[in-house]
């Protein structure tokens, strides 16, 4: 269960600082001549930066996640003896 809250947490992080860094930067640079395609990019790579960031982080969780797993389950069963 804190695995998955942890996903989500970092999933809605994501979508609130795009929402509210990437989202009104044109406002930023309201004041210099940029072009709106120029605007656009600038908002395209921060966002394609975000996501990659959020997926490696999401793998390095999974990872961590699956070592935890590994460690409980195997101290969990008793050795056979045969």
């Amino acid at each position: 269960m804190l695995f998955i809250s942890l996903v989500w947490a970092m999933v809605l992080a994501v979508c609130s600082f795009l929402i509210i860094f990437v989202a009104p930067i044109q406002f930023t640079f309201f004041g210099e001549p940029y072009d709106r395609i120029m605007i656009s990019l600038i908002q395209a790579f921060m966002a394609i930066t975000v996501v990659i960031i959020l997926v490696f982080a999401l793998s390095k969780l999974k990872k961590l996640y699956i070592q935890w797993q590994l460690r409980t389950n195997s101290d969990d069963v008793a050795p056979s003896s045969v």
